[in-house]
């Protein structure tokens, strides 16, 4: 699916793009007030590009870092789900 009618399709509450571009620099997912209606992109492998990256700051999502390694995107997901269930066990 595009990127663009994929990001025009969701329908969560709270959106965020982990990434490692310093152009929209993120803060740690571990730090967010959320509920569990929650999407977290994960981009492919060599990051989002600029434009892609642009695309989706205009459709208000929020950047999130992962942490300071670089992580391969397999990993990505799974750190991120990680984090997101220990954020939602807090509520």
């Amino acid at each position: 699916m595009p990127l663009k009618q994929f990001i025009a399709s969701v329908k969560c509450e709270h959106k965020f793009i982990a990434h490692k571009s310093e152009e929209f620099p993120g803060s740690p997912l571990v730090s967010k007030e959320i509920s569990d209606d929650i999407l977290v992109l994960i981009g492919p492998e060599g990051d989002f590009s600029s434009t892609e990256l642009k695309t989706i700051m205009a459709a208000e999502y929020a950047c999130v870092t992962l942490g300071n390694s670089r992580l391969r995107t397999e990993t990505a997901g799974v750190v991120a789900s990680t984090q997101v269930a220990q954020l939602i066990e807090k509520l």
